[in-house]
């Protein structure tokens, strides 16, 4: 028997990009109590795997959404791309996130600077669940 774990993302704008997280094979010949359904070490690995998969597409449309002004609807610069991580109870996960330049007409500063808009989501860097534990 081959199992292949799968998962479709669809992004609150209607893109969808599948993603195959692992291939398990447990021939009928070969199998014995140790291989029945998933070690500890592979429902681990399959949680991680998937865990990486949730956060970088949540990053990729959080930063690309609020890449426009709030206030004057404008499409906001990109600065740069940065490799963030942040602390779960599946692991560490490495991310890509966006800096993205403030508006100008965004009070109280009224300057253009760089900003991440992840880190309001993740600012100990680490999730609460994880943080709770």
């Amino acid at each position: 028997m081959k199992v292949t774990i799968r998962v479709d993302v669809t992004m609150d704008y209607g893109e969808t990009e599948s993603f195959e997280i692992c291939q398990l094979e447990r021939p009928y010949r070969e199998l014995d109590p140790a291989r029945i359904g998933l070690s500890l070490a592979e429902g681990k690995d399959v949680l991680h795997r998937l865990q990486r998969i949730v956060v970088a597409a949540q990053a990729e449309e959080v930063c690309l959404l609020r890449r426009f002004c709030d206030r004057c609807h404008r499409f906001l610069d990109l600065k740069d791309r940065r490799i963030c991580k942040v602390d779960t109870v599946f692991g560490t996960v490495r991310f890509r996130s966006a800096r993205v330049i403030s508006c100008a007409c965004v009070l109280p500063f009224h300057f253009e600077g760089p900003y991440g808009p992840m880190s309001e989501y993740v600012p100990e860097r680490a999730t609460p669940e994880l943080l709770a534990l």
